[in-house]
Protein backbone atom coordinates (compact mmCIF):
# COMPACT_ATOMS: atom_id res chain seq x y z
CA UNK A 1 0.00 0.00 0.00
CA UNK A 2 1.15 3.70 -0.60
CA UNK A 3 2.79 5.51 2.29
CA UNK A 4 2.77 7.12 4.61
CA UNK A 5 -0.73 6.31 4.93
CA UNK A 6 -1.17 2.83 6.59
CA UNK A 7 -4.51 1.58 5.61
CA UNK A 8 -5.08 -1.96 7.28
CA UNK A 9 -7.77 -4.51 6.64
CA UNK A 10 -11.26 -3.80 7.04
CA UNK A 11 -12.30 -4.88 11.07
CA UNK A 12 -13.15 -2.87 13.89
CA UNK A 13 -10.62 -3.02 16.35
CA UNK A 14 -11.46 -1.94 20.36
CA UNK A 15 -9.05 1.47 19.68
CA UNK A 16 -11.03 2.02 16.49
CA UNK A 17 -12.12 5.73 16.60
CA UNK A 18 -14.97 6.04 14.01
CA UNK A 19 -15.57 9.19 12.00
CA UNK A 20 -18.85 11.16 12.60
CA UNK A 21 -22.30 8.83 11.36
CA UNK A 22 -23.06 9.86 8.21
CA UNK A 23 -27.26 10.14 7.62
CA UNK A 24 -29.28 11.73 5.20
CA UNK A 25 -26.79 14.10 3.44
CA UNK A 26 -24.85 15.09 6.42
CA UNK A 27 -21.16 14.86 7.77
CA UNK A 28 -19.02 16.25 9.90
CA UNK A 29 -15.36 16.45 10.76
CA UNK A 30 -12.29 17.76 13.13
CA UNK A 31 -10.14 20.68 11.53
CA UNK A 32 -6.39 20.76 12.66
CA UNK A 33 -7.58 22.17 16.09
CA UNK A 34 -10.00 19.58 16.65
CA UNK A 35 -12.96 21.81 16.18
CA UNK A 36 -16.19 20.30 14.82
CA UNK A 37 -17.40 21.29 11.35
CA UNK A 38 -20.32 20.43 9.66
CA UNK A 39 -21.48 19.99 5.80
CA UNK A 40 -24.90 20.01 4.09
CA UNK A 41 -26.56 20.71 1.01
CA UNK A 42 -29.06 23.48 1.04
CA UNK A 43 -30.31 25.25 -1.78
CA UNK A 44 -27.73 24.28 -4.80
CA UNK A 45 -25.23 24.94 -2.00
CA UNK A 46 -22.24 22.70 -0.15
CA UNK A 47 -22.01 24.58 2.96
CA UNK A 48 -19.11 23.83 5.61
CA UNK A 49 -20.50 25.65 8.81
CA UNK A 50 -23.18 27.12 7.09
CA UNK A 51 -20.45 29.12 4.57
CA UNK A 52 -21.12 28.34 0.65
CA UNK A 53 -18.43 26.20 -0.75
CA UNK A 54 -19.42 25.36 -3.73
CA UNK A 55 -22.92 25.14 -6.06
CA UNK A 56 -24.42 21.74 -6.51
CA UNK A 57 -27.77 22.01 -8.60
CA UNK A 58 -28.98 18.73 -7.14
CA UNK A 59 -29.21 17.03 -3.71
CA UNK A 60 -26.03 14.63 -3.22
CA UNK A 61 -27.59 11.05 -2.40
CA UNK A 62 -24.08 10.47 -0.11
CA UNK A 63 -21.98 13.97 1.44
CA UNK A 64 -19.18 13.58 3.85
CA UNK A 65 -16.19 16.08 4.27
CA UNK A 66 -12.80 16.05 5.66
CA UNK A 67 -9.91 19.06 5.77
CA UNK A 68 -6.82 18.73 4.51
CA UNK A 69 -3.31 19.24 6.35
CA UNK A 70 -3.36 23.02 5.47
CA UNK A 71 -7.42 23.16 6.48
CA UNK A 72 -9.02 23.14 3.32
CA UNK A 73 -12.42 21.45 2.95
CA UNK A 74 -12.92 18.42 0.77
CA UNK A 75 -15.84 16.74 -0.16
CA UNK A 76 -17.38 13.69 -1.45
CA UNK A 77 -20.74 13.03 -2.71
CA UNK A 78 -22.69 10.76 -4.83
CA UNK A 79 -25.17 12.50 -7.08
CA UNK A 80 -29.02 11.03 -7.60
CA UNK A 81 -27.67 10.00 -10.93
CA UNK A 82 -24.82 7.49 -9.48
CA UNK A 83 -22.11 9.67 -10.43
CA UNK A 84 -19.92 10.08 -7.81
CA UNK A 85 -17.42 13.29 -7.59
CA UNK A 86 -14.50 14.37 -4.69
CA UNK A 87 -14.20 18.51 -4.77
CA UNK A 88 -10.79 19.59 -3.40
CA UNK A 89 -7.76 21.51 -3.34
CA UNK A 90 -5.23 20.45 -6.39
CA UNK A 91 -2.18 22.37 -4.69
CA UNK A 92 -0.54 21.56 -8.63
CA UNK A 93 -3.45 24.15 -9.96
CA UNK A 94 -3.50 26.37 -7.17
CA UNK A 95 -7.07 26.32 -7.20
CA UNK A 96 -10.07 23.42 -6.19
CA UNK A 97 -11.19 20.84 -8.49
CA UNK A 98 -14.17 18.83 -8.93
CA UNK A 99 -12.88 15.05 -10.23
CA UNK A 100 -15.34 12.58 -11.02
CA UNK A 101 -15.19 9.21 -9.33
CA UNK A 102 -17.39 7.54 -12.07
CA UNK A 103 -20.93 6.36 -12.00
CA UNK A 104 -19.83 2.93 -10.78
CA UNK A 105 -18.40 4.75 -7.26
CA UNK A 106 -21.44 4.75 -4.71
CA UNK A 107 -21.32 5.27 -1.17
CA UNK A 108 -17.96 7.53 -1.19
CA UNK A 109 -16.60 8.57 2.50
CA UNK A 110 -13.75 10.67 3.29
CA UNK A 111 -11.30 10.54 6.19
CA UNK A 112 -8.15 12.68 6.88
CA UNK A 113 -5.20 10.94 8.74
CA UNK A 114 -4.49 13.89 11.59
CA UNK A 115 -4.83 12.02 14.39
CA UNK A 116 -2.37 9.91 13.54
CA UNK A 117 0.21 12.57 13.09
CA UNK A 118 -0.09 12.11 8.97
CA UNK A 119 -0.52 14.34 6.42
CA UNK A 120 -2.72 12.24 4.32
CA UNK A 121 -6.58 11.70 3.25
CA UNK A 122 -8.53 8.64 2.10
CA UNK A 123 -11.93 8.68 0.37
CA UNK A 124 -13.22 5.27 0.18
CA UNK A 125 -15.93 4.23 -1.74
CA UNK A 126 -17.72 0.59 -3.33
CA UNK A 127 -17.19 -0.06 -7.28
CA UNK A 128 -19.18 -3.43 -7.39
CA UNK A 129 -19.92 -3.83 -3.53
CA UNK A 130 -15.94 -3.89 -3.62
CA UNK A 131 -14.14 -1.52 -1.27
CA UNK A 132 -11.55 0.96 -3.35
CA UNK A 133 -10.08 4.37 -2.09
CA UNK A 134 -7.91 6.84 -3.60
CA UNK A 135 -5.33 9.23 -1.95
CA UNK A 136 -5.25 12.75 -1.53
CA UNK A 137 -1.41 12.62 -2.48
CA UNK A 138 -1.88 11.46 -5.54
CA UNK A 139 -4.40 14.06 -5.93
CA UNK A 140 -6.84 10.96 -5.86
CA UNK A 141 -5.64 9.74 -9.42
CA UNK A 142 -4.78 6.38 -8.56
CA UNK A 143 -7.31 4.02 -7.36
CA UNK A 144 -6.36 1.52 -4.82
CA UNK A 145 -8.22 -1.59 -4.24
CA UNK A 146 -9.09 -2.07 -0.35
CA UNK A 147 -10.27 -5.61 -0.42
CA UNK A 148 -11.51 -8.24 -2.39
CA UNK A 149 -14.87 -9.11 -0.67
CA UNK A 150 -17.92 -7.98 -1.38
CA UNK A 151 -19.95 -6.09 0.97
CA UNK A 152 -23.47 -4.26 1.19
CA UNK A 153 -22.56 -1.33 2.58
CA UNK A 154 -19.93 1.53 3.89
CA UNK A 155 -20.65 2.00 7.39
CA UNK A 156 -17.66 4.03 8.75
CA UNK A 157 -14.15 5.29 7.71
CA UNK A 158 -11.89 6.21 10.81
CA UNK A 159 -8.52 5.82 12.33
CA UNK A 160 -7.06 3.62 15.23
CA UNK A 161 -4.56 4.83 16.60
CA UNK A 162 -3.13 1.68 18.68
CA UNK A 163 -2.62 0.23 15.15
CA UNK A 164 -1.50 3.76 13.55
CA UNK A 165 -4.38 2.79 10.83
CA UNK A 166 -7.19 4.54 9.13
CA UNK A 167 -9.70 1.47 8.45
CA UNK A 168 -12.86 0.60 6.83
CA UNK A 169 -15.84 -0.60 8.49
CA UNK A 170 -18.35 -2.59 5.67
CA UNK A 171 -21.46 -4.11 6.12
Amino acid sequence: MPSPMNVNPIRQHKKFTLVFPRNLGRGQSWNSSKAVHQVTWEAGQILVNSSPLFSLASAPVFLDFAYDQLDRPQVCYQLPSGESFIYFYNGLTTSYQNLSLGFDAKEPIICNDYFLLGTNTACAYLKSKVPYYRLQSDRYLTEYQWNTRQYQAIKSLGYCGETNSVQLILG
